[in-house]
């Protein structure tokens, strides 16, 4: 499973690589995100606080259609604060390198007004950690991207987006609890925590 997902990460950078080179526009997005993660364990609770994103993408459109695939790459820094029975036990962070494959849908053909976009996503799991304690997480978050963006002119425009991931970020003695809960209430439970985020960015594209 890693294996294909490190293949399917390559893939997706190569495939960003190349659009790039043949892409009507290329572009670079720049904001703020709040972590909307979520995670399954006992009296243990997750809330976001500001973080920030960055990254390019390219752009070309698909036939004569409204519609245009749009790869990218993005740098995530989220940031979060953990609860355990409802009390404050720490904060973390988690840094991803996003890799999205969106496909976009304008209304307008001038370049101008409002878009929509929607695609899978691959998040390489750089780092997390909760009161610099670093945890131990899979290699590779799989989700979905969902977005939309408003252009003031043809090279500037504000977006936002919404990505929920599919998998346990969590494994190995970082899924046991331990970390979470104190020793009395330790248990066999796997702990699951999903990756979720909302970003608003600035774009200009070129």
């Amino acid at each position: 499973m890693i294996k294909y997902l490190k293949l399917s990460a390559l893939a997706m950078m190569l495939a960003f690589c190349q659009t790039s080179a043949y892409s009507q526009a290329v572009g670079f997005k720049a904001g703020i995100n709040t972590s909307l993660s979520t995670i399954d364990a006992p009296a243990t609770s997750l809330s976001g606080n500001i973080g920030y994103v960055l990254g390019l993408f390219a752009e070309s459109p698909v036939g004569a259609s409204a519609i245009s695939f749009r790869p990218g790459v993005y740098l995530n820094f989220e940031k979060y604060d953990l609860s355990v029975l409802d009390t404050e036990a720490g904060s973390g962070n988690l840094t991803t390198l996003k890799l999205p494959l969106s496909f976009v849908y304008s209304l307008s053909d001038t370049g101008e007004g409002l878009a929509f976009e929607a695609g899978p996503v691959i998040n390489w799991i750089l780092n997390a950690e909760i009161e610099n304690q670093r945890l131990i997480t899979n290699n590779f978050d799989f989700g979905l991207d969902l977005g939309a963006n408003y252009f003031v002119t043809p090279n500037f425009g504000l977006g936002g987006n919404f990505y929920t991931g599919f998998s346990n970020l969590l494994s190995g003695p970082s899924a046991t609890g331990l970390l979470f809960v104190n020793e009395s209430q330790a248990g066999d439970f796997e702990v699951k925590m999903k990756n979720m985020a909302a970003n608003l960015t600035l774009i200009y594209r070129w």
